[in-house]
């Protein structure tokens, strides 16, 4: 069966939660999670770029603005 458990936290974080409450909910370490979090922004940038769409390119857009904050935000601006 299909386990949607990151995708849930992945969800969570687009949606403002904070990363406690992310954390507390999902059975992942700090670390973990922000590198999972850098693979999906990740992904959804070739999606923007390579969406047949207009609809797709543009939610994909917007999940990378949700998704580019906090903790995530500031471990791109270190690299």
């Amino acid at each position: 069966s299909l386990d949607l458990g990151f995708a849930q936290t992945v969800w969570e974080w687009a949606s403002g939660a904070e990363l406690d409450d992310v954390l507390a909910d999902a059975d992942i370490a700090p670390g973990d999670f922000v590198r999972a979090v850098k693979q999906v922004i990740d992904a959804l940038g070739q999606v923007a770029v390579a969406a047949a769409t207009h609809d797709l390119r543009e939610t994909a857009r917007a999940a990378l603005v949700e998704l580019r904050r906090g903790v995530i935000a500031y471990s791109s601006a270190l690299e």
